[in-house]
């Protein structure tokens, strides 16, 4: 199986909304001077998404108010960002295997 099919493979096993790989060697001088010698390694990049629950969505208008905005953090950007971090896990270690 090439490394494609087992990034989609896996993203579709975690149910992931949307995903891009990006080929890096193109733009390595402003990766370069950006993230100095931590990303001189990579040459792909990739960004996954999952897709909000409609209800908090539908509250984002109303950031301001602080009752909206914890209810985002804590039912929404906690739990999502603990799946993404999850999932790029799953991917670096099948990746780097």
């Amino acid at each position: 199986m090439d490394m494609e099919t087992k990034i989609r493979s896996i993203l579709e096993d975690e149910d992931v909304s949307l995903y891009g790989v990006a080929d890096l060697r193109h733009c390595r001088a402003a990766l370069d001077a950006a993230g100095g010698e931590i990303v001189q390694g990579y040459a792909w990049g990739i960004s996954i998404g999952l897709a909000l629950p409609d209800t908090i969505v539908d509250f984002l208008d109303r950031r301001q108010d602080e009752r909206v905005a914890l209810l985002y953090h804590y039912s929404s950007y906690l739990s999502i960002n603990q799946r993404l971090d999850s999932i790029a896990i799953r991917l670096s270690m099948t990746l780097n295997r």
